[in-house]
């Protein structure tokens, strides 16, 4: 096998693995922060490429514990906002 190629190779598994470790850092199904487990972080406006993603739900988060920014996807997203006591007005 000629040297080129595991060096192609190498850099691809470096690659892949970059993306699969920021994936797992950044995007999560549930409210809670994946890199510290903090369950009560601020919502924040999503990024452009979070937006550019139309089909899937999506929410922004800021951990304020460890400083990580994540998105959070998937069908409970919208379901966020219920978790919170809000007490409705009454008429």
């Amino acid at each position: 096998m000629k040297p080129i190629y595991i060096i192609i190779g190498a850099i691809a598994f470096l690659v892949l693995a970059t993306v699969f470790r920021e994936i797992y850092l950044h995007v999560t199904w549930r409210k809670q922060c994946p890199a510290c487990g903090n369950k009560h972080p601020d919502r924040i406006k999503r990024p452009s490429w979070a937006k550019a993603i139309r089909f899937v739900s999506s929410q922004a988060f800021h951990c304020l514990a460890c400083g990580n920014r994540y998105i959070q996807v998937g069908a409970d997203s919208h379901r966020v906002l219920q978790e919170y006591d809000i007490p409705k007005a009454k008429k």
